[in-house]
């Protein structure tokens, strides 16, 4: 999976533009406590060179995912919620880093974290009552703007990025189901033998 997704959002404070839009978005999110689905991800750079990626999600609350990158190249991002472990079965390799560093670094915890977070971290604005805009106001601020995007039953469909750099990552969601059970071994990861570990 492309770096933008786990390196965009920095951890600062933002303000409030529409309460409504807030109240809406924190309604939609709180539909569920865990998602399935697979993943189409373009990462557009400022050029408008495309590079997609496939693969599968599976998010528990709070802050547990399963972030599994089947095309071009096998990749996984996976949390317990304490920890994640970023594996890297062609390079035979895993890195394992605090989940306090990825916290504020992962528009997925957008919907796998505690909504009463958006208060603190964004700008919200509700475009309808399927689509919400996020703009962090910290001039520092790594993004630009996130569009998340829903169906008219409430359902997560896509996930839009804008950085400073003017990359764009969007994130097509579908088959996607909600509260289901997912085994606890989805969110943690044993490191095989003879595997490189880096911290």
């Amino acid at each position: 999976m492309k770096k933008l997704i786990w390196a965009s959002l920095a951890s600062f404070q933002f303000a409030f533009a529409d309460p409504a839009g807030v109240t809406q978005l924190n309604g939609l999110l709180q539909n569920f406590q865990n998602l399935q689905a697979h993943f189409s991800e373009t990462v557009q750079n400022s050029q408008g060179q495309a590079a997609p990626s496939q693969g599968t999600l599976a998010i528990q609350k709070p802050n547990q995912f399963n972030w599994h990158v089947l095309t071009p190249n096998e990749e996984w991002y996976i949390s317990d919620g304490h920890q994640v472990w970023n594996v890297e079965p062609d390079l035979d390799q895993v890195t394992i880093t605090p989940l306090s560093r990825n916290l504020s670094t992962t528009p997925l915890l957008l919907l796998g974290g505690e909504v009463q977070d958006l208060s603190r971290l964004f700008t919200v604005t509700a475009v309808d009552q399927e689509d919400y805009v996020l703009v962090p106001k910290d001039s520092q601020s790594l993004i630009k703007q996130i569009t998340l995007h829903f169906d008219s039953t409430g359902v997560i469909q896509a996930l839009d990025i804008v950085n400073t750099l003017g990359q764009r990552s969007h994130l097509q969601f579908s088959q996607v189901k909600l509260n289901g059970v997912l085994p606890a071994s989805l969110f943690h990861y044993t490191i095989p033998a003879g595997m490189d570990v880096l911290s």
